[in-house]
Formats: structure tokens, C-alpha cells, sequence
């Protein structure tokens, strides 16, 4: 049933009710079952539609709510005796989505790597005609690029079907779906594209971790900050998206925080003894106290990562999803390993690791966080940049210092605003630690450029020459 199908059946009277119908019909999904449901009880109850929407969000429904719910969870059953097990166990993950929104490429996504293509396509086509046929879904694209959108009076049915336990299970294999296959670095198309299909889906289920009830392990909270800062990125190169990159970086940088127990004000301006257009005397390491808080919080990073586990790591390592430019290096470097679904094997780690392509185990667990925090901080402190300049009201003083320094900033796309050098200093510091500390404890692994792009880490290989970058951009800039 369309929105003006809606408004004609319940025949309404003015402005007020033309809104609330609409609303109704987009909280039922315009199922047409569940619309004669809710026009049946507002004839014969008297009630408003109004009160009937405020009834869809409580906890205990009524009676005839209830029936549509059976009506709901029988119409389910049917599917699921339709499909076979792959479609089953992908229909369990479709309430943790966007509803309205979901492309069959997400789906085949889903599916085992080892399947054809040929196979995908006929487990997905089968799930969505058994969907659409029980009047369940509705087909929004068709072609190469399908769009489903799944009810959400479908959603809730599913979601209430399912234990604690299965929620959790399946919200944390979703969550460590979407890390390994949300690209941070967004330098090529490709990657891009991809985020953008996912992103959606991947704000839905992070919606479920910041519910104050869940209490996720700590591993599921690490894979928690990457995709917040995953999200954030792709909102970043989204287009007018700035405010949006920032509140999920700002999400990130904090879930990091929390987790290592450092103070997150320790970021603000005003407490971080920095006062960029006012003090011509700023060095690019910031105040002393940003340093001292920087190898405090570097120190802790590295502290949380031993935390981690081998199997964590190892897992991170092989499920994450490469881009092109790493498969052709990783492949110039190796004598012929197969990266099969764009993945390194797991029988190829121990190679790689001997012939220091990718760090040893326990130096990536150490580096992990350390990694994840300066990419947050750096692109978070381009973002601020982005938001700035947008206001149209920065201005700098006329001060030939300032100038020199200022213009050398722009010059490396870095951020010229007191909120993004705060980051942008931070970001640094870290990645001189962390230079530092692979010299003591790793120096085959020294983040020279053509080394760093040897490392392929959790991340990208971008992360190491954007840390390059920073180092030759300090050396650069102490100078001037």
C-alpha cells in the first residue's frame, strides 16, 4: 500500500490527521495488513490514530496488535520452512539494518566467501521473493543494483522472536562483519562506494552497543571504536557531510578514551594549554602538557593492546578485506600467495611475518589501538578543518610569523582552527612514539615510507605514510 492509498482508506478530515495517518503508515511500513488492523481499532475503540502511534512504541500491546503479531510471526515461520539454512541465518540478521534500504550486495556480503556467485544470487533471489510473496518486503530497485526494504512492524516481530542470547550473538558477528569490510582508507573509489552501501546498516547496529543495557566484551568494544571511526570517515568524503564525520569521530576518539580510562577533556582546548591564533610561539607538538598527555595516553594504548588476544588478532588479519592497491603490493612481494575474496589466507600469516611484510603478532596487538587512535584524530582534525571553513568565518591575524606558519599548514592539508591542532598535535605525538618505539622494538618495521607500506595493518597502508606525512610535515614545519 503507497502513502496516498493510506490517507484514502482511512478517509481523513483535516491537515492534523493527513500527518498522523502518514506516520502511522510509515511506522506499519505500509503493510496493508497491519493498516486494517490499526483502521479496525480506531473505528471500533474511538481512539485517535494519534494514540495509536504512541501505542506501536509500548511494551505490552494490545489485543489486536497482538493478533498482527501472530499474523506477523506465522507469515516468518512460512519463510523460513522456504529457505534453505544460508537464507535462514541471513533473514536472522535483516532486523539489525536499515529497513528501508538494503542492497542485495549487503546481503550476498553475508553469504560464505567459498560460494559462487551463480550460488548468492539464487540464495538472495529466493529470500526475497519468499519475503515479498508474504507480503513482507518490497522490492525498491530492481537490476544489478536490488533494494529491498523490509516492514518495520517486520523488524519488531523478528527482533522480539529472538533470545538475549541470539541478539547478542548475531549483533557481534554482524559487528565484526561490517569492521572487516568497511574500508578506512577511503583513498580509492572503490572503497568508497563500498562504505557508502553499508554505512546505513552499520549506524543501525551501533545504535544497539550504545544502549546503555548491553555490556559487550572488551574485544567487542575495540571493534565498536573502529567502525565508529569507519563511519566517520566515510561521512567525511560523504559530500556536506562534515557535521555528521564529526560527531561519529568525536564517538570514536571518546569510546578510545573510555577504554584505556584516559580523561577525554583532556582534548579540549580550553584545558590542554593551548591557544593557537592567540600564541605565535606554537610549536606543532603543542603545549607540554599535550605531550605529557600524549605519552600518557600512548602508554596506555600500547598497555591495552597487549590485552588482546593471538586468536583476536589473527582473525582481524585474515577477515579484513583488502583493496586493490594492497592486493597488487602484497602480491609483488610474495612469490605467488592466492588472496582469496580479497583476504590474506591463514596459512600465508606465518610467511609473511618471517619475511617482514607484516609485523609479528605481538607488535600489531601493542600497535593496534595506537594505530586506531592517530587515524581518528588526524582525519577528525581535517574534518574540524572542513567545518571551519564552511562557516566562512575564520580569520587570522596579520602577523607575517602567523602567515608563514599558517600557510605551511595548508600546505599539508592540515587544520588551522584552535579544535583541530589540538587533534592534529595529538595525532602527531602519537605517531612519534610509536616511530620511536618500532625503532627500539621493531626496526626492521621503521616507519620510513617504503617500509610502512610492508606493515599492512588492521586498517590500511595509509595509515603509515599518513604518519610518515606527520613526521616529515614536523621536521618541515621546525624549521620556519
Amino acid at each position: 500500500m503507497t502513502e496516498e492509498e493510506a490517507v484514502l482508506y482511512f478517509k481523513v478530515e483535516n491537515n492534523e490527521e493527513l500527518e498522523q495517518v502518514k506516520e502511522l503508515a510509515r511506522q506499519l511500513s505500509y503493510l496493508p495488513l497491519a493498516l486494517s488492523f490499526a483502521f479496525a481499532f480506531i473505528a471500533n475503540t474511538g481512539s485517535s490514530i494519534e494514540t495509536y502511534v504512541k501505542s506501536l512504541a509500548e511494551t505490552e500491546a494490545n489485543d489486536q496488535l497482538r493478533s498482527l503479531t501472530v499474523s506477523c510471526e506465522v507469515a516468518l515461520e512460512i519463510v523460513k520452512k522456504d529457505l534453505t539454512e544460508h537464507g535462514r541465518n541471513i533473514l536472522a540478521y535483516i532486523p539489525y539494518l536499515h529497513p528501508e534500504n538494503i542492497p542485495d550486495f549487503l546481503l550476498k556480503s553475508l553469504l560464505p566467501v567459498n560460494m559462487t556467485e551463480d550460488f548468492k544470487e539464487r540464495e538472495i533471489n529466493r529470500l526475497i521473493v519468499c519475503l515479498r510473496n508474504n507480503s513482507l518486503a518490497t522490492l525498491k530497485s530492481r537490476g544489478n543494483n536490488r533494494v529491498i526494504a523490509v516492514h518495520r512492524f517486520t523488524f519488531r516481530v523478528m527482533m522480539n522472536m529472538k533470545t538475549e542470547q541470539e541478539k547478542t550473538t548475531e549483533a557481534n558477528a554482524l559487528l565484526r562483519h561490517f569492521c572487516y569490510n568497511i574500508y578506512l582508507d577511503t583513498s580509492l573509489i572503490e572503497a568508497v562506494k563500498k562504505n557508502v552501501m553499508f554505512l546505513d546498516h552499520a549506524i543501525e547496529l551501533l545504535k544497539l552497543y550504545e544502549d546503555c543495557n548491553r555490556r559487550p566484551e572488551m574485544e567487542d568494544k575495540v571493534l565498536c571504536c573502529a567502525l565508529l571511526c569507519g563511519v566517520a570517515v566515510t561521512y567525511r568524503l560523504y559530500g556536506n557531510t562534515e557535521l555528521s564525520a564529526n560527531e561519529y569521530f568525536e564517538k570514536a576518539r571518546d569510546a578510545v578514551c573510555e577504554l584505556v580510562s584516559v580523561n577525554k577533556a583532556d582534548f579540549a582546548v580550553n584545558v590542554s594549554g593551548f591557544t593557537a591564533m592567540k600564541d605565535i610561539l606554537i610549536t606543532i607538538n603543542g603545549s607540554e602538557l599535550i605531550r605529557e598527555n600524549s605519552k600518557n595516553l600512548f602508554n596506555k594504548l600500547l598497555l591495552k593492546g597487549k590485552s588482546l588476544s593471538d586468536s583476536f588478532i589473527l582473525t582481524v588479519l585474515t577477515n579484513t578485506m583488502r583493496n586493490k592497491e594492497q592486493l597488487c603490493y602484497l602480491h609483488e612481494v610474495t612469490n605467488g600467495i592466492c588472496y582469496t575474496n580479497n583476504q590474506i589466507p591463514k596459512d600465508s600469516i606465518g610467511e609473511l611475518i618471517e619475511n617482514q611484510i607484516i609485523t609479528p603478532v605481538q607488535e600489531f596487538k601493542e600497535s593496534f589501538l595506537v594505530e586506531l587512535m592517530i587515524h581518528i584524530l588526524y582525519n577528525s582534525s581535517k574534518n574540524k578543518r572542513l567545518m571551519k571553513l564552511a562557516t566562512d568565518d575564520f580569520t587570522i591575524q596579520n602577523t607575517e610569523k602567523r602567515n608563514n606558519f599558517m600557510a605551511r599548514l595548508s600546505s599539508d592539508n592540515l587544520c588551522p582552527t584552535d579544535e583541530s591542532l589540538v587533534e592534529l598535535q595529538y595525532s602527531i605525538n602519537l605517531a612519534e612514539l610509536l616511530d620511536d618505539h618500532y625503532k627500539q622494538n621493531c626496526p626492521t618495521f621503521r616507519l620510513g615510507l617504503k617500509i610502512a607500506a610492508k606493515r599492512v595493518p588492521f586498517y590500511t597502508l595509509s595509515v603509515h605514510r599518513s604518519q610518515t606525512n606527520l613526521i616529515n610535515a614536523l621536521k618541515r614545519l621546525s624549521r620556519f
